[in-house]
């Protein structure tokens, strides 16, 4: 698994070319493990039960490498936030009560000061379904996070 894992992540194989590898690696691991227990029993039925047993094992066997990454835990958890480009402010989508897709004002609300005029920027647009996405969005992991998987 970790194979299919280190080409997909690193040496950036495709997805569909990972899972061809994720199942290639579980056949030969089958295949080594039958003959394994081929060559150090000839009881029939302690190799059935080995078999059987084997077969329980590798179906937990992922055969899509999306799976194998959450099972190897190696996804960060990952803050998004929508930017301000000119301004730099943040908005967090979860955090406000405008109707759509994201939860966020559509324009920059931010003050520089409280006298002063809003930034006002767009911060979403429509794509072609009409769904609204933003035009800049900001991805935090938060510093425990971080530092307990550096640990880990």
């Amino acid at each position: 698994m970790a194979t299919a894992i280190v080409l997909h992540i690193l040496a950036g194989l495709s997805r569909e070319h990972s899972n061809f590898v994720l199942v290639a690696i579980r056949g030969v691991v089958s295949l080594a493990l039958i003959t394994f227990i081929g060559s150090i029993t000839t009881d029939t039925l302690a190799q059935k039960t080995l078999h059987e047993n084997i077969q329980a094992l590798l179906s937990d066997w992922p055969s899509d490498v999306r799976t194998a990454i959450k099972k190897f835990d190696l996804e960060p958890s990952l803050l998004e936030y929508v930017c301000c480009k000119p301004c730099f402010s943040l908005y967090d989508p979860h955090n406000y009560p405008y109707n759509g897709d994201f939860g966020c004002p559509p324009n920059c609300t931010f003050c520089e000061t409280p006298t002063s005029d809003e930034c006002a920027t767009q911060l979403l647009d429509a794509n072609a379904n009409g769904r609204t996405k933003p035009r800049c969005r900001f991805f935090y992991q938060p510093l425990s996070s971080w530092i307990g998987r550096l640990l880990a």
